[in-house]
């Protein structure tokens, strides 16, 4: 677990310090004095605050962003469906293409038939028109 060194001297304002970690607005501080308290009990010491509060900034902050700000977390959203449709994308349209361009290159360089010439000429939507070197 990443932890900050344990702050020695006590927080004064804590409405400042879950600002300056989260902008506004800010988790409700009972959130983040219940995790203190419950990972102080699992570690069996005060882990402090400042340790309490990037703790629960990494492991429940994004659910809790979703849940009380659904209209801020909409970007991570879109960018998850974004990643979602690239990589269903590359699995089933790309990778597939790939490896019919590369047997059809393998086809043709080990027994010198050339898998392009059984396409129909009507098939062709359009002509790559290579010049003359």
């Amino acid at each position: 677990m990443n932890t900050i060194q344990d702050v020695t001297h006590p927080v004064e304002n804590l409405d400042e310090l879950l600002v300056i970690a989260f902008g506004k607005p800010t988790p409700p501080t009972e959130e983040i004095l219940r995790h203190k308290w419950l990972e102080s009990e699992k570690a069996g010491r005060d882990i402090g605050l400042p340790t309490a509060l990037y703790d629960w900034r990494a492991k429940h902050y994004p659910n809790w962003k979703l849940a009380y700000m659904p209209r801020e977390a909409t970007p991570a959203q879109s960018r998850a469906a974004s990643n979602r449709r690239a990589n269903f994308l590359f699995r089933n349209v790309l990778l597939p293409l790939a490896a019919l361009w590369i047997l059809a290159n393998v086809i043709e360089w080990t027994t010198g038939f050339d898998c392009t010439d059984v396409i129909p000429p009507d098939w062709v939507l359009w002509t790559i028109v290579v010049p003359n070197h």
